[in-house]
């Protein structure tokens, strides 16, 4: 036994549990809305739905996800907690007419339900535990 608390503690594991990185759940009971392109690497591809598993695997949910292409799925509500945008798209993402209008929109609904926004930047901040 004493060999493998050893072991643990040379391989840093016991920090690893201390910091949550081994079952992470840094975000418990708070409620996300996903508005617009959500660009994580930034390779000019939507990752909406890494995100929404990162989200749900650190103790999230999402509320209200309005992708560019396609309708929106599932509504604000006076729960959610954040609305997350990304500022800091690649250039050359066209953003249609009618997604804009619906994204101020959905903006507009949660600026008045009092959610307050989270920046895509400091979401990926709180998720990696900084």
């Amino acid at each position: 036994m004493r060999t493998l608390l050893a072991i643990i503690a040379a391989c840093g594991v016991g920090a690893w549990l201390a910091k949550g990185w081994l079952f992470p759940n840094r975000m418990p009971g708070q409620r996300f809305a996903l508005i617009g392109p959500m660009d994580i690497d930034r390779d000019g591809r939507d990752d909406r739905a890494r995100l929404a598993w990162m989200i749900l695997r650190n103790g999230g949910t999402v509320d209200y996800d309005l992708p560019v292409a396609g309708s929106a799925s599932g509504g604000i509500s006076a729960r959610t907690t954040w609305y997350v945008v990304d500022d800091n798209r690649v250039p050359g993402w066209s953003l249609p007419a009618p997604f804009l209008q619906a994204r101020a929109k959905a903006v507009k609904q949660a600026r008045l339900a009092g959610i307050r926004p989270m920046p895509l930047v400091r979401l990926l901040a709180r998720l990696k535990g900084e």
